[in-house]
Formats: structure tokens, C-alpha cells, sequence
């Protein structure tokens, strides 16, 4: 789907800014915000980065649902009043900075699906005006990135001409929250993100990336092919990149490193404010985690991968556990209709992972701790998958997984 097409059918607001756009603008910084008391603080950030070789546009999404709580709405015109002498100020053709104030959206789908969605729409119009391509940056208002960050998003982009995206390093400050316990707790909710892609990774998914929304990095001719941003009130980076991973692999931009806010919050259902929560509620040293085996039992399915593509009317090697969900899942159906439609084993696997994509992954980790392997305490779990892939030999802390399990990521 082109642009213009996709802006045709899929935008949700007409196009809020009007000012001039610089001939060679080649990225654009989403900035959704909602109740943000502190969002100079990023913004001051994205000042200080150093400029890529094209010019750079921030638009700072401004919102809240027509439902939102009064200080809510307070608090987001007094930013609106904030902002705008700052942007004034700061302005400049090749880096500009746009504030678009959404109030009172629709109860039915405000939310940070929504306003990722209004900021993405309006940088595809802006580039579409221009006739250029770019690339567009997901970030939050609580975030807080180095000088480095846009150059080296750049040159990742650059080093992968046909990567459709990317997710940009990301670590939570792990101290200053005022709470020793929310400091831990923060610790041990990051050791779990890169457990779980650490787990996806031993089992040989292709959807062995995070999918944090403040470091989503996405090429807009691709966002638009694949049909923008999605609505959700939360969850929506996941889903988005599910989309976006048929397109190819996405790029891992460890040049860099984003900083999101570690704080509590009830903004969403699930995310790093309400695990904090939950941590913080349970009273215990013990953060539990999907049990190791679940990555094996699913290893065993990708390596059955090619025996099911040479005979597709026999069932794959794998465990009776594996060999239950599978029958839930109408596999043997949806395997033989793939084999049926794909001449070549890079078509058949190509149209296996979309169906067996990051979502099935995760269902059948549910399915697999509510039949079989309950959760376990992190920090062995942690310390056995380390050891599956020859990482360690020993046992480690909690706070030395995490140094370990962020080198590892650092390095893909």
C-alpha cells in the first residue's frame, strides 16, 4: 500500500501541522504524552543529539480521552503551555518540533495505541508532502536518550538497506526511584523482558526480539504496507510488531540506548508500572517467571520445522505437551494448506511463522504452565538458560543476571 492509499483509508485525524517541511527530512520522533509533568527533560534530550546526515522532526502527541480525570487534563495544558515557547525557541529547519494536542478523544479508543497512531499518521503525511521516504522513531515522553541516538539509528538503517525495522537497546535505571524495593523490583521486571527473549532465541523463533514501544524504530513506506499503527489502549507495540516482523527481520540497534522511566503507574493493564506494582504488593523475594523448559519444548517444534515441510501429512517429533497444542491449534490443518500453497521451503517457512508467530508462541507458554510447568523463582530460571547456551557455569544474582543478560543483548 502506497502513502497516499494508505493516508486515504487508514488516518485517523486530517493533518494537524502546517508548517514548512525541510527538503532533505528523512525521520521523524513520535512522542506520545498523557499526564507528563517532566517532558522538557526529553525534549532537551532529543536537543542535545547530534544531527544525521537528514533533517529530523519531533511531534509530541499530545492527548487524553474525553473521559480522563480533571488533573489529568490540567496537567496536559499546563504542558501545552510549556511547550509551546520551548519549541518556539528551538525550532529549527533541520530540526523542528511539532506539538499536536489531541484532548477529549473518543472513550472508546484513546489511549497510547491511538496517540502512537495519530503521531505516525501525521510523519507519513509529512514525508508523503515532500515526496521522501524516512524513517520513523517511537519514543515516550519518559524517556530519556543520549547524543548519540538518532545518528546511530541512522547508521543502523543504513548498514541494513532492507531491514523493514528496528528496536532500539533499551535499559530502566535500576536506581533513584526513592525505593529500595522499587528498585529491585524494576531489576527483576527487565531480567524477565530479556529472560523471555533470551528464551525465544534458544528455541530458534524468529520473534526473538522486545517489544517495548519507546524503542520501535519502523521505515515509513513499511508502516504504511503493513497498515499503520493499531488502536490498542495497551499492547499495541507487541501486535504492531508481529505485523511488522512478515516483512522481515528487524534490526537490533544496540549502537544506542533509550532509558525508560522505571515509575509506577496505572496508565495501562501490564507493562513495567503495573509488574512494580505487582512486585511491590507480593511481599516476597521471589519474582516468578515462565519455567525454562517451555523454550525447549518449543525448540523441539522449530527443529521439526523441515521434517514437516518434507512430509506435511505426518506429525511433528515433539512432546505429548507440544503434540496437545498442536491439535488445539488445528496445526496439522494449517501446516498441510501452507505446504499446498508454497512451492519452496523459504516460501513454506516463511508463511509457517506468520502463522506461528510471536502471539502462538505465547499462547503456548500459557497453555504449557497451565498443563504442565508451573512458574518458577526468576533467578534459577535465569541461571539454567544461561547455562543451555553455554553462557555460565555457575550461579549468578539477580543483579548479575542482569549485567549478563544485557551484555548479551548489547551484542547481537
Amino acid at each position: 500500500m502506497s502513502a497516499s492509499a494508505y493516508l486515504k483509508k487508514h488516518q485517523y485525524a486530517p493533518a494537524y501541522v502546517n508548517a514548512p517541511i525541510c527538503p532533505n527530512l528523512g525521520m521523524l520522533v513520535v512522542l506520545p504524552c498523557y499526564n507528563e509533568p517532566d517532558v522538557l527533560s526529553v525534549l532537551d534530550a532529543l536537543l542535545l543529539c547530534r544531527l544525521p546526515t537528514v533533517s529530523v522532526e519531533v511531534l509530541l502527541v499530545l492527548n487524553h480521552a474525553e473521559h480522563a480525570p480533571p488533573e489529568c487534563q490540567r496537567q496536559n495544558d499546563a504542558t501545552y503551555q510549556q511547550v509551546m515557547p520551548w519549541i518556539k525557541q528551538h525550532t529549527t529547519p533541520q530540526r523542528q518540533f511539532h506539538c499536536l494536542y489531541y484532548p477529549n478523544l473518543p472513550r472508546k479508543h484513546a489511549g497510547v495505541g491511538l496517540a502512537r497512531k495519530l503521531g505516525l499518521d501525521e510523519a507519513v503525511a509529512r514525508l508523503h508532502q515532500v515526496h521522501r521516504q524516512g524513517l520513523l522513531v517511537n519514543l515516550d515522553a519518559d524517556c530519556v536518550v543520549g547524543t548519540d541516538y538518532l545518528c546511530a539509528i541512522e547508521r543502523a538503517f543504513q548498514a541494513h538497506p532492507n531491514a523493514p525495522g528496528g528496536h532500539v537497546y533499551f535499559e530502566h535505571p535500576l536506581t533513584g526511584s526513592g525505593s529500595a524495593a522499587q528498585d529491585q523490583g524494576m531489576l527483576r521486571y527487565e531480567l524477565y523482558l530479556r529472560y523471555y527473549r533470551r528464551g525465544l532465541l534458544y528455541a530458534g523463533s524468529p520473534y526473538a526480539f522486545h517489544t517495548i514501544g519507546s524503542c520501535i524504530v519502523v521505515r515509513a513506506n513499511v508502516y504504511a504496507q503493513i497498515g499503520g499503527m493499531n488502536r490498542r489502549q495497551a499492547g499495541e507495540d507487541f501486535y504492531f510488531l508481529q505485523k511488522l516482523r512478515s516483512m522481515g527481520p528487524i534490526i537490533q540497534i544496540t549502537e544506542t540506548v533509550v532509558r525508560p522511566s522505571a515509575r509506577l503507574s496505572e496508565r495501562v493493564p501490564f507493562g513495567t508500572g503495573r509488574a512494580i506494582e505487582a512486585w511491590l504488593s507480593s511481599e516476597s523475594d521471589i519474582y516468578l517467571s515462565y519455567h525454562p523448559q517451555v523454550f525447549a519444548e518449543l525448540k523441539t517444534l522449530h527443529a521439526a520445522l523441515p521434517a514437516l515441510y518434507a512430509e506435511p501429512e505426518q506429525p511433528p517429533l515433539v512432546s505429548v505437551l507440544m503434540q496437545q497444542f498442536w491439535g488445539a491449534q488445528q496445526g496439522a490443518q494449517k501446516v498441510f494448506e501452507i505446504h499446498a500453497n508454497a512451492a519452496r521451503w523459504v516460501t513454506f517457512e516463511k508463511r509457517f511463522y506468520q502463522w506461528f508467530n510471536g502471539f502462538m508462541c505465547l499462547k503456548f507458554i500459557h497453555f504449557a504452565q497451565a498443563n504442565h510447568y508451573p512458574q518458577v523463582d526468576l533467578q534459577p530460571a535465569a541461571n539454567e538458560l544461561l547455562t543451555w547456551a553455554g553462557q555460565s557455569s555457575s550461579t549468578l544474582t539477580y543483579a548479575d543476571l542482569l549485567a549478563r543478560y544485557r551484555q548479551l543483548d548489547r551484542a547481537d
